[in-house]
Formats: C-alpha cells, sequence, structure tokens
C-alpha cells in the first residue's frame, strides 16, 4: 500500500509500527481510504490536503480532502486549524468506538460449479457485525482450523508410528525363522581369482593388434576376444579384469 511506503521511510516521524490506529477492512465504516489517512495523521503529524495528497499519491488536493479530510473531519475524526488537519485527543477512544459499529447485511450471490461443470448461482445473507466482532470471529475460525490441522498431524504421526512398529515386528520375526549357518568368527578370506592362462594368452594377442585400447573398461574387451575368435566362449569382466592386472604386472 502506498501509504504504507510512504509513512514507514521518513526519519524523525513515529513508527508506523507503534501506531494506535487499527486497520480498517474494505467495507468497514472507516473503509481502507480513510483508515489510511487516519494512519498518515497519527505518522506524520499535523498536515494540510497537499501534504496528505503528496503522500497518497493524489494529483489534485482538493480530491484528497473531498474524499477523505472533509468526512473524518464530519465525524470527529479529524480537527482543521488553520488549515491543516491533525487528531483529535480522543483519537483512541474514537477509533475503538468506530470498531464497534456494525455495518454489513443484503444479500450477495454466490456462484459454485457442481461436479457436471455447470454453474450454480444462489444468494446468501450478509453478515451484520462489527469490526471487532468479525476480528473475534476470525480468531476464533483460526483456532478451530489450527486445532484441527494439529489433530492431522498427531494422528498422521501415531499412524506412522504404527506402521515402523508393523514393520519392526515383521524384521524381528524374519530373523527368527532364519537358521544360523555359523558365526562371524568363522568367516574366512575369499581367495583371489586365478588368472585363466587360454584368457591372459588371448589377451597379449589383441593388445598387440590394439595397443591403444589398453585401458578400455574389461566388458570391452570380454566382447571383443569372443567377437574377433580370440577366444570360443565370451569371458566374464571380472576374469579379464585378472588378466590385464596379470599382463600389466608382468610388464612392469
Amino acid at each position: 500500500m502506498r501509504v504504507v511506503k510512504a509513512c514507514a521511510s521518513p526519519t524523525g516521524r513515529r513508527r508506523l509500527a507503534d501506531a494506535v490506529t487499527p486497520c480498517s477492512r474494505h467495507f468497514s465504516p472507516t473503509n481502507k481510504g480513510k483508515g489510511g489517512v487516519l494512519l498518515i495523521a497519527e505518522v506524520f503529524g499535523d498536515m494540510s490536503r497537499e501534504e496528505v495528497a503528496s503522500v497518497l499519491g493524489i494529483e489534485r488536493a482538493r480530491d484528497a480532502e473531498r474524499r477523505y479530510l472533509m468526512p473524518l473531519e464530519d465525524e470527529g475524526r479529524l480537527v482543521r486549524s488553520g488549515g491543516r488537519y491533525s487528531l483529535p485527543a480522543d483519537h483512541a477512544r474514537r477509533c475503538e468506538e468506530a470498531r464497534q459499529i456494525p455495518y454489513g447485511g443484503g444479500e450477495r450471490i454466490v456462484r459454485t460449479r457442481t461436479s457436471e461443470g455447470r454453474t450454480v448461482s444462489h444468494t446468501v445473507e450478509r453478515d451484520v457485525m462489527s469490526e471487532a466482532e468479525r476480528d473475534a470471529r476470525d480468531k476464533r475460525r483460526y483456532e478451530e482450523q489450527r486445532k484441527v490441522y494439529l489433530a492431522r498431524l498427531v494422528a498422521s504421526a501415531r499412524a506412522l508410528a504404527e506402521e515402523n512398529d508393523d514393520c519392526r515386528e515383521l524384521l524381528n520375526a524374519w530373523d527368527e525363522e532364519r537358521e544360523v549357518d555359523g558365526t562371524i568368527a568363522e568367516l574366512t578370506p575369499v581367495a583371489e581369482p586365478c588368472p585363466t592362462p587360454e584368457i591372459v594368452e588371448a589377451l597379449a594377442a589383441a593388445l598387440l593388434r590394439w595397443p591403444d585400447h589398453r585401458k578400455d573398461y574389461p566388458s570391452w574387451w570380454a566382447s571383443t576376444l569372443f567377437v574377433e575368435d580370440y577366444l570360443p566362449y565370451k569371458p566374464t569382466g571380472e576374469q579379464v579384469e585378472v588378466a590385464l592386472a596379470e599382463l600389466q604386472e608382468a610388464a612392469a
């Protein structure tokens, strides 16, 4: 809102956060426009109509006076003296009285869409309530929604805990069903694979033909040895890797 930017930035003024003027709703008796002017008067102090128009971004000062300053003066919310406008001494009390004035009522058209995609219109009665009552209602709604949301979080946490317990019980049952073949102390290291002489000889011959491929993957050499008829079968990548290590060790 332009008023907020203008009021919050100047130095030597009252901070907007410390203002006692409440923020007004769009359709309240004070409404957004007049409420913004009251905030300006509280933050900046007494101002002329030209200064108020400048802060509001209104080109003609008389328009700001006609729309906001004169109605507020008639309501006793502003005091004019020497062409300058300021807040009355009982500004806080008048703000609270304005918040107690009921407004609203009448009918409002509400449009909804059915599952078939049709738009249905019906009328509802507007609530006749003051700003204070609307604020209290919104706080109650928020507290109710907050309780529902917290209850949903608690229910989700409990369901997740139950799922974890079920999963833990299942894993424990599986562990109990398994037969133990031995202990960790009985484990022995796996013997290193021995190179196959046939693969070593075939790989050595292939390296003479393709020396630039000595750093290729063992899987490439396994396919090449078989496709190029160096071996009658396709060796595994592990077998080729062992043979390559054997040749590198011999070359060193």
